[in-house]
């Protein structure tokens, strides 16, 4: 009787240490994973930031439970704990598959409620808009849905189909900045729920997690949700269009298969009207979509298919007349992307190496991490070793599109970022993988393979906290801060507006024009004077720097007009603030003078009053200096 006492004592204790370390080693993981947390309310504060206190709980714990196989019937009560264990493990199959599934699907709901509810947050802060964002908002205010075709102001470029979308959005609820970033949160919301989707259906719930915290929190991905720019709808559409082939393929039966082709070209021909990542990631889809119909059902489905891609192929007929063959023949965009195509004269060596040294920059940005070959071998062995096939064959075309079209479409930055889910996907596909391996080599005790396993998941933990931290911290830094890219435009234009008087002289620099158009109400159309005048007729000037000294043109401007209104943002050339401030104070007083974060300066200047001939107040900009002799060159702004 004593006997059995003292063995279920220790059987209780086995357990209650086993726990422990489980737990334990779970919060050392997030705590590691997310960096810790600290939280107070007035007086009581509870914080936890380092993971090495539990982990080291974790291994005491595993380490007594070694010690106590040492004592009488230590070994003999492990291994009856260790038999009931695996017993009830075997036993408990089909409560556990069911439980797993309500696990995943409350796990899904989970993550997606809570990456939206933190995404509205970000997206009601309301940022401050800036360049580029000014840039293709003008486009939208300024111009009819009908005018949107074509080729766009201000060099500017974006689906017909996601310009439309914007300038309902802008209809409807107005020009604030929620209103306009609107549609690309929606995007990049729906790019979660696909990514909840796909992991629910082909993944595990821990890889299905890790998937769609990815396609969530990854840098890039998150950044362009609350960017007035087109490139969630390519996060979406690279993502949507190969799940729905391999969920295409999987159809059990050929005419469920036939209605799921057409589907996936109905998504094809619609989706490339909103997102040029629809349109490069088409043709590696169609390719694997035609190979696994021939296959299957034979010619006839084969030819059913080819009708519709003759739908596909009008639709896009008719996008190209109407908005791409303008992007495509830009020359103003072509020598802006010239530098990251693919050149034509390196050859195939060449080419291959202009491949490779593309792989590290495009993990960076826009894949997120640091952490590059990991990132890209984890990515194909995941596509290679998938569970399903057909999935990790047309995730596997993604990439492959964007390497195959390097010689018209930039493999650089966010021209690429339709590719990240793809990548994001394979890594997810791997953990899944690598998940149902330690499973399976732990039952059969087959512990080479068991400690594979534990090595890949601990380098995919590893990627995995990389791109979370990445995010993490773009993130945070946003939610602290009233800048957007160390510019309030915004604050800035409206408080220079605000001490308008008629025939005043509004000067700015080329790229800071947007900023000034846009928040200060001055239509950029050729019925209002394409960005030239004001509203009473005063004119808008363009200044920069320029080496024909001494210079007239400053003076030629400011000739019969009282006041300056200067700001200056974007687009600076380094110390020619200095020289600017310094001439404009030679010919008049500086009444006003704000600084809006680091970049951002708005002045006014009383030519009617006499100058000091510098202005004491300076931003970090102006400390440096120009490396040659310049003047200020001066013309009428005119919109590009």
């Amino acid at each position: 009787m004593g006997t059995r006492t003292h063995s279920t004592k220790l059987a209780y204790l086995y357990r209650a240490l086993c726990a422990l370390a489980v737990l334990a080693a779970v919060w050392a993981l997030l705590l590691w994973l997310t960096g810790g947390f600290h939280f107070q309310f007035g007086a009581f504060r509870l914080s936890s930031r380092r993971p090495r206190n539990a982990a080291v709980i974790s291994a005491l714990c595993v380490l007594v439970a070694g010690l106590l196989t040492l004592l009488p019937d230590g070994r003999n009560t492990f291994r009856e704990e260790w038999a009931r264990w695996r017993h009830w493990y075997v036993s408990t199959g089909t409560r556990r598959a069911r439980a797993g599934q309500v696990f995943h699907i409350a796990l899904s709901a989970f993550t997606v409620a809570a990456a939206i509810a933190i995404d509205i947050y970000q997206w009601r802060a309301a940022l401050p808009l800036w360049v580029d964002e000014e840039a293709i908002a003008l486009n939208v205010r300024d111009r009819s849905i009908g005018d949107l075709a074509g080729s766009l102001w201000l060099g500017q470029s974006a689906p017909f189909g996601w310009l439309v979308l914007e300038r309902m959005a802008m209809s409807i609820l107005g020009t604030g900045e929620t209103a306009l970033r609107a549609v690309p949160l929606l995007f990049g919301i729906a790019t979660i729920g696909v990514a909840a989707w796909a992991g629910r259906r082909w993944m595990r719930p821990i890889a299905a997690f890790v998937f769609v915290v990815l396609c969530w929190i990854g840098p890039l991905l998150s950044h362009y949700r609350f960017e007035v720019k087109h490139y969630t709808a390519d996060v979406l559409f690279g993502l949507l269009l190969p799940v729905l082939a391999a969920w295409a393929i999987e159809a059990d039966r050929p005419t469920d298969r036939a209605r799921r082709v057409w589907l996936w070209w109905i998504a094809a021909a619609i989706g490339h009207w909103f997102a040029n990542g629809a349109l490069l990631a088409t043709p590696a889809c169609a390719i694997v979509l035609f190979v696994a119909v021939w296959r299957r059902d034979g010619r006839r489905a084969a030819a059913w298919f080819v009708a519709g891609g003759l739908l596909w192929l009008a639709s896009f007929g008719l996008h190209y007349l109407i908005s791409i063959r303008y992007t495509l023949n830009s020359a103003y965009l072509r020598s802006i992307w010239s530098t990251e195509l693919l050149p034509s004269s390196v050859g195939l060596t060449g080419s291959m190496r202009w491949f490779f040294d593309r792989l590290e920059p495009l993990a960076f940005n826009p894949g997120g991490t640091a952490l590059w070959a990991i990132l890209w071998t984890s990515a194909i062995c995941g596509w290679a070793f998938s569970v399903k096939r057909p999935l990790g064959f047309v995730l596997a075309g993604v990439p492959l599109s964007a390497f195959a079209f390097a010689a018209a479409v930039p493999l650089y930055q966010r021209f690429s970022i339709w590719i990240v889910p793809a990548l994001y996907a394979g890594v997810a596909l791997l953990i899944d993988r690598a998940l149902r391996l330690g499973s399976s080599a732990f039952a059969r005790r087959r512990w080479a393979l068991f400690a594979v396993a534990i090595l890949v998941l601990f380098v995919e933990v590893q990627l995995f906290r990389d791109i979370l931290t990445r995010g993490r911290v773009d993130l945070d830094g946003r939610r602290a801060s009233i800048y957007k890219h160390q510019l309030d435009d915004r604050a800035a234009v409206r408080w220079l507006m605000s001490q308008r008087k008629p025939g005043d002289v509004l000067m700015s620099t080329h790229l800071a024009l947007s900023a000034v158009w846009w928040y200060g109400m001055i239509p950029i159309s050729d019925q209002g004077g394409a960005g030239s005048v004001l509203n009473d007729g005063s004119p808008v000037y363009e200044v920069g720097p320029t080496t024909d000294c001494p210079s007239p043109q400053l003076d030629d401007a400011l000739r019969n007009h009282p006041r300056v209104l200067l700001y200056l943002g974007f687009d600076v050339t380094p110390g020619f603030d200095r020289v600017l401030l310094d001439s404009l104070a030679q010919r008049g007083a500086t009444t006003a003078y704000r600084e809006f974060g680091q970049l951002g300066m708005a002045a006014v200047f009383d030519l009617q009053q006499p100058g000091s001939g510098s202005v004491k107040q300076l931003n970090r900009a102006t400390a440096e200096q120009l490396d040659v002799a310049s003047c200020v060159g001066v013309r009428r702004a005119e919109r590009w």
